[in-house]
């Protein structure tokens, strides 16, 4: 551009011809770097691995992920990767969020348990009759206080929160920090057992209930019951209720991050070493020589789990690198392993097609004869 264009503009010297000229440049000069900037402030940021082998090791920005819209149903996720919806509860020492160590010692009694679990089928209720109802409660909810024989637990009951439609009648809150209106600093669990729900009056079916938790410092074996400072659960086993549930999140997710709980029909009897061991504290079992309650097991790493639906392959990793802990009884003439698991909030098939009342079981999960006994919670 000529340098005395800007000065023959100011003193009016400028033909129309020129004036519309500069009038011109100026235009495309303006909006071009307006352009460029927003270029800069809107480019998405470059991914932090821009290649993945097809095959082979991954980098530690990437992560294979179920994708039931990819080709094998399995993609390639960039950056970091948040399992279970962003909800972690317990730390990370924990007995259920710890894996399993290499080459674990495992229970003396383990191929006569193993035995018997090859015999039984799996399954994983997501219904509304015998899944686990979870609410996640905000302090606008109405403040609600549940009587029990032995202790009372004041909580926000959030709108429509309803129990299990099973005689179990299973409820579970979840009060985020701040929201508990006694327990403000944690993130605070309440759970009922047999609890009716009638408008803002919940009523507990059993002298246990209600329980309370604090699931976000504490451990999942740890079973001090915060709203009496006594042990106990709305769990057969003690231990609290939220710690190994399967919630629905973390399966779409793709990946269970922790150590799954199961039901089954094959309990034992009897005091600790016998009916239940760490992290149990009790047990409701009912069979002479059966499991104990608190014991994990743990499906064979070794094991090729590729032959499985990819639904099938996020239960079937968990157990190989969490494995499952046994926490409540059924009746023994069900002879079954149920996972217990949030009751489904969605229509996703690929979770709520589990739940054995639809018709469906675990059944690629034929793998009993690689599951194993573990002499403890860590394998020591």
């Amino acid at each position: 551009m000529d340098k005395n264009y800007l000065e023959r503009l100011l003193k009016k010297e400028m033909s129309r011809k020129e004036f519309m000229k500069f009038s011109a440049l100026m235009f495309i000069s303006i909006f071009g770097f307006a352009g460029v900037i927003t270029e800069l402030l809107t480019h998405a940021a470059e991914p932090e691995a821009s290649q993945e082998a097809e095959s082979g090791s991954l980098s530690g920005s990437a992560k294979i992920v179920t994708d039931t819209l990819a080709s094998g149903g399995e993609a390639v996720q960039f950056g970091t990767y948040s399992s279970g919806g962003g909800a972690t509860y317990f730390p990370a020492t924990d007995p259920f969020n710890a894996p399993i160590v290499a080459n674990p010692v495992l229970h003396a009694n383990n191929s006569v348990w193993q035995s018997k679990f090859e015999s039984m089928f799996s399954s994983m209720d997501t219904s509304t009759l015998y899944g686990w109802p979870l609410y996640i409660a905000s302090s606008s909810d109405p403040e609600v206080t549940c009587h029990g024989s032995y202790q009372n637990a004041t909580f926000h009951l959030p709108p429509g929160a309803t129990p299990s439609g099973d005689s179990d009648g299973h409820l579970l809150i979840v009060e985020p920090v701040g929201v508990s209106p006694t327990h403000p600093t944690v993130v605070c669990e309440t759970e009922i057992y047999a609890c009716t729900v009638s408008g803002t009056t919940v009523t507990p079916g059993d002298g246990a209930s209600p329980c309370q938790f604090n699931v976000s410092t504490t451990n999942g074996n740890d079973n001090t019951n915060i709203a009496s400072s006594s042990p106990g659960s709305a769990r057969g086993c003690g231990i609290c209720c939220l710690a190994g549930l399967v919630l629905e999140a973390e399966f779409l997710a793709g990946e269970i991050p922790h150590a799954l709980c199961a039901t089954c029909s094959w309990t034992a009897s009897g005091g600790e070493g016998v009916g239940w061991m760490y992290p149990a504290i009790i047990s409701d079992g009912k069979t002479s020589g059966g499991i104990p309650e608190g014991a994990r097991i743990q499906l064979d790493p070794a094991y090729d789990i590729s032959g499985l639906t990819a639904s099938e392959q996020i239960i079937a990793k968990a157990l190989q690198v969490y494995g499952f802990y046994v926490t409540d009884s059924t009746d023994p003439g069900e002879n079954a392993v149920v996972f217990e698991a949030q009751v489904a909030t969605t229509t996703n098939s690929a979770y709520s097609g589990f739940d054995e009342h639809n018709g469906n079981t675990l059944g690629g999960l034929g793998i009993w004869s690689h599951m194993r006994v573990l002499a403890s919670w860590d394998g020591s």
